[in-house]
């Protein structure tokens, strides 16, 4: 599991907002391996993530976000 949080602060205030834009992110992935099902060195490989970012301009960058991946991973 990985998480990860991030702040941005814009220095300038946007025109046409008429306010400084800032931001906190959040990100959590969590990734799942099946060692036993490994075949010619690939593992297969289950990612699931969500994000969330809150703006200070909320009606416009603020959003949540949910994937998943499947993948072959191949270590050396």
């Amino acid at each position: 599991m990985f998480t990860a949080f991030r702040q941005r602060q814009y220095q300038a205030d946007n025109p046409l907002l008429e306010q400084r834009r800032r931001d906190e992110e959040q990100t959590y992935t969590l990734t799942l391996r099946a060692q036993r099902f490994s075949t010619l060195g690939l593992t297969p490989a289950l990612s699931l993530r969500h994000q969330r970012v809150d703006s200070s301009v909320d009606w416009l960058y603020s959003y949540q976000r949910n994937t998943a991946s499947l993948k072959l991973e191949r270590r050396f």
